[in-house]
Protein backbone atom coordinates (compact mmCIF):
# COMPACT_ATOMS: atom_id res chain seq x y z
CA UNK A 1 0.00 0.00 0.00
CA UNK A 2 1.36 3.55 -0.47
CA UNK A 3 0.23 6.97 0.88
CA UNK A 4 -0.02 10.43 -1.17
CA UNK A 5 -1.57 13.32 0.47
CA UNK A 6 -2.35 15.76 -1.80
CA UNK A 7 -3.52 19.57 -1.07
CA UNK A 8 -6.25 20.90 -2.00
CA UNK A 9 -5.47 25.13 -1.23
CA UNK A 10 -7.22 24.94 2.35
CA UNK A 11 -6.09 23.95 5.77
CA UNK A 12 -8.91 21.62 6.94
CA UNK A 13 -9.06 19.14 3.53
CA UNK A 14 -6.88 16.69 1.22
CA UNK A 15 -7.22 14.21 -1.05
CA UNK A 16 -5.36 10.59 0.17
CA UNK A 17 -4.01 8.26 -2.18
CA UNK A 18 -4.23 5.01 -0.28
CA UNK A 19 -5.25 2.46 -3.04
CA UNK A 20 -8.64 4.00 -2.46
CA UNK A 21 -9.09 7.80 -2.98
CA UNK A 22 -10.12 9.57 0.07
CA UNK A 23 -11.44 13.00 0.53
CA UNK A 24 -9.92 13.98 4.24
CA UNK A 25 -11.61 16.59 6.10
CA UNK A 26 -10.47 18.18 9.48
CA UNK A 27 -12.73 19.28 12.12
CA UNK A 28 -11.21 20.45 15.14
CA UNK A 29 -8.35 17.55 15.78
CA UNK A 30 -10.55 15.25 14.44
CA UNK A 31 -10.38 13.54 10.41
CA UNK A 32 -13.16 12.12 8.67
CA UNK A 33 -12.48 10.50 5.52
CA UNK A 34 -15.23 9.62 2.67
CA UNK A 35 -14.17 7.81 -0.74
CA UNK A 36 -14.38 9.41 -4.15
CA UNK A 37 -14.80 6.93 -6.76
CA UNK A 38 -13.99 8.76 -9.98
CA UNK A 39 -15.00 7.70 -12.99
CA UNK A 40 -12.85 4.44 -14.49
CA UNK A 41 -11.66 5.69 -18.08
CA UNK A 42 -9.45 7.78 -16.42
CA UNK A 43 -5.99 7.23 -14.19
CA UNK A 44 -7.56 6.10 -10.91
CA UNK A 45 -4.34 8.27 -10.09
CA UNK A 46 -5.23 12.06 -8.96
CA UNK A 47 -2.37 14.35 -10.23
CA UNK A 48 -3.45 17.32 -8.48
CA UNK A 49 -6.60 19.05 -6.76
CA UNK A 50 -7.78 22.83 -6.09
CA UNK A 51 -10.56 23.84 -4.60
CA UNK A 52 -13.15 21.41 -5.48
CA UNK A 53 -11.70 20.14 -8.53
CA UNK A 54 -9.83 16.69 -8.76
CA UNK A 55 -6.94 16.32 -12.05
CA UNK A 56 -7.65 12.63 -13.40
CA UNK A 57 -5.13 11.72 -16.50
CA UNK A 58 -5.66 9.53 -19.08
CA UNK A 59 -1.30 9.32 -19.31
CA UNK A 60 1.60 10.53 -17.37
CA UNK A 61 3.58 12.88 -19.81
CA UNK A 62 2.17 13.99 -23.26
CA UNK A 63 -0.66 12.90 -25.03
CA UNK A 64 -1.32 10.20 -27.88
CA UNK A 65 -4.28 11.81 -30.60
CA UNK A 66 -7.77 11.57 -28.74
CA UNK A 67 -6.54 11.00 -25.33
CA UNK A 68 -7.97 13.36 -22.67
CA UNK A 69 -7.12 14.74 -19.25
CA UNK A 70 -10.38 15.23 -16.87
CA UNK A 71 -11.42 17.29 -13.93
CA UNK A 72 -14.01 15.46 -11.43
CA UNK A 73 -15.37 17.59 -9.41
CA UNK A 74 -15.71 16.79 -5.06
CA UNK A 75 -19.34 17.72 -4.27
CA UNK A 76 -21.62 17.35 -7.45
CA UNK A 77 -19.48 14.48 -9.74
CA UNK A 78 -19.43 16.60 -12.71
CA UNK A 79 -16.91 15.45 -15.33
CA UNK A 80 -15.17 17.90 -17.39
CA UNK A 81 -13.10 16.23 -20.33
CA UNK A 82 -10.08 18.43 -21.41
CA UNK A 83 -10.00 16.95 -24.80
CA UNK A 84 -9.48 14.96 -27.17
CA UNK A 85 -5.93 16.13 -27.40
CA UNK A 86 -4.61 16.14 -30.64
CA UNK A 87 -0.53 14.87 -29.69
CA UNK A 88 2.06 16.45 -27.81
CA UNK A 89 -0.13 18.30 -24.98
CA UNK A 90 -0.27 18.04 -21.58
CA UNK A 91 -2.94 19.57 -19.00
CA UNK A 92 -2.06 20.47 -14.98
CA UNK A 93 -4.32 21.96 -12.28
CA UNK A 94 -2.28 23.98 -10.32
CA UNK A 95 -2.53 24.37 -6.19
CA UNK A 96 -4.48 28.22 -6.69
CA UNK A 97 -7.39 26.34 -8.84
CA UNK A 98 -5.68 27.37 -11.98
CA UNK A 99 -5.97 25.39 -15.15
CA UNK A 100 -3.17 25.17 -17.86
CA UNK A 101 -2.61 23.11 -20.74
CA UNK A 102 0.69 23.44 -22.79
CA UNK A 103 0.37 22.16 -26.48
CA UNK A 104 3.77 21.74 -28.13
CA UNK A 105 3.55 21.73 -32.36
CA UNK A 106 6.55 21.87 -34.39
CA UNK A 107 8.63 22.90 -31.39
CA UNK A 108 6.47 26.01 -30.65
CA UNK A 109 4.75 25.90 -27.29
CA UNK A 110 0.86 27.32 -27.24
CA UNK A 111 -0.33 27.77 -23.13
CA UNK A 112 -3.74 28.53 -22.21
CA UNK A 113 -5.10 28.84 -19.04
CA UNK A 114 -7.98 29.74 -16.34
CA UNK A 115 -10.13 29.36 -13.46
CA UNK A 116 -10.76 25.55 -14.07
CA UNK A 117 -12.55 23.82 -15.49
CA UNK A 118 -12.53 27.24 -17.73
CA UNK A 119 -12.76 28.53 -20.10
CA UNK A 120 -9.28 28.96 -20.70
CA UNK A 121 -7.34 31.68 -22.64
CA UNK A 122 -4.07 32.14 -24.81
CA UNK A 123 -1.13 33.10 -22.91
CA UNK A 124 2.01 35.00 -24.70
CA UNK A 125 5.57 33.59 -23.91
CA UNK A 126 8.68 35.27 -25.03
CA UNK A 127 10.11 34.86 -28.61
CA UNK A 128 11.79 31.53 -29.60
CA UNK A 129 10.27 29.84 -26.24
CA UNK A 130 10.80 25.96 -26.50
CA UNK A 131 8.59 25.17 -23.39
CA UNK A 132 6.59 26.89 -20.29
CA UNK A 133 5.20 26.19 -17.33
CA UNK A 134 2.84 28.15 -14.28
CA UNK A 135 3.53 27.85 -10.43
CA UNK A 136 -0.23 29.88 -10.45
CA UNK A 137 -2.14 31.82 -12.62
CA UNK A 138 0.68 35.22 -12.27
CA UNK A 139 3.67 32.84 -11.43
CA UNK A 140 5.76 31.06 -14.66
CA UNK A 141 8.69 30.38 -16.44
CA UNK A 142 9.66 29.77 -19.82
CA UNK A 143 12.79 28.13 -21.79
CA UNK A 144 14.09 29.64 -25.15
CA UNK A 145 17.50 29.29 -27.43
CA UNK A 146 18.42 25.69 -27.03
CA UNK A 147 18.18 26.02 -23.12
CA UNK A 148 20.16 28.46 -22.70
CA UNK A 149 17.61 30.85 -22.10
CA UNK A 150 15.46 31.80 -19.01
CA UNK A 151 12.38 33.86 -18.48
CA UNK A 152 10.16 34.82 -15.47
CA UNK A 153 6.52 36.51 -15.66
CA UNK A 154 5.12 37.90 -12.61
CA UNK A 155 1.72 38.76 -14.55
CA UNK A 156 0.13 35.85 -15.65
CA UNK A 157 2.31 36.06 -18.90
CA UNK A 158 1.93 39.95 -20.05
CA UNK A 159 5.73 40.79 -19.08
CA UNK A 160 8.92 38.68 -19.61
CA UNK A 161 11.90 38.88 -17.99
CA UNK A 162 15.03 36.99 -19.08
CA UNK A 163 16.52 36.29 -15.65
CA UNK A 164 20.33 35.09 -15.08
CA UNK A 165 20.70 31.33 -15.26
CA UNK A 166 23.43 29.51 -13.07
CA UNK A 167 25.86 28.30 -15.85
CA UNK A 168 25.41 31.21 -18.15
CA UNK A 169 25.33 31.07 -21.95
CA UNK A 170 26.98 27.14 -21.63
CA UNK A 171 23.93 26.04 -19.42
CA UNK A 172 21.25 24.21 -20.78
CA UNK A 173 17.73 23.34 -19.52
CA UNK A 174 17.22 20.00 -20.13
CA UNK A 175 13.68 19.82 -22.06
CA UNK A 176 11.50 16.41 -22.14
CA UNK A 177 11.85 14.72 -25.21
Amino acid sequence: MFLRPIPLGDDRRFVLEAGPIFLAERRGDVFSFAEIHPPRQWSREVVAAAGEWLHLPSTRDHHSPGETDALYHLETGEVVELGPFRGRERSRLLLDGTLIVVELEEGAPRVSMGPAPGPLSAVTLPDQALDADFLDAQRGVAVGEDGARVFFTCDGGAHWTRAPFPGGERARVQLPS
